[in-house]
C-alpha cells in the first residue's frame, strides 16, 4: 500500500474546496506556500515559516467575510511557527482547522 502523503491531501483539499467554490458555497480557496523558491537567480519569499496550507474565503456574512485557515497534517503535530500562525488567527477570530484525511474536512460546515 502506498504511503500517504501531506501533499496528497492537500492536493485532495484543495479539490474538494474548489467544488465547493464551483458551486458557490464558499467565496475563495488558495493554496498558501511557504519557505524561498529560487527562479533565475532571484530569490523569491513565500508566506512566512508556520503559514497554513490552505486559506477559504466565505461567502459574506452581515458585514464581514469570514476567513478560515486549514493546516493539512499526516503523522507529525504542528512546528513552534504554526502552533503561533494558529493562535494569531485565532485571537483574530478567524477559524484555524487541522486535518489529518479527507473525511475530516467533510465534517466541517462551510455553509
Amino acid at each position: 500500500m502506498k504511503k500517504r502523503t501531506e501533499s496528497h491531501l492537500v492536493t485532495a483539499t484543495l479539490k474538494y474546496l474548489q467544488c465547493l467554490e464551483n458551486r458557490g458555497d464558499i467565496k475563495y480557496v488558495d493554496r498558501c506556500n511557504s519557505g524561498t523558491i529560487y527562479a533565475k537567480r532571484r530569490k523569491i519569499i513565500l508566506h512566512r515559516a508556520g503559514f497554513p496550507d490552505i486559506l477559504v474565503m466565505m461567502n459574506k456574512k452581515g458585514n464581514y467575510s469570514q476567513f478560515v485557515f486549514i493546516e493539512c497534517k499526516v503523522g507529525t503535530g504542528l512546528s513552534d511557527e504554526q502552533k503561533q500562525f494558529q493562535s494569531m488567527i485565532k485571537d483574530s477570530g478567524h477559524r484555524y482547522i487541522i486535518i489529518k484525511e479527507l473525511d475530516d474536512l467533510c465534517q466541517i460546515k462551510f455553509v
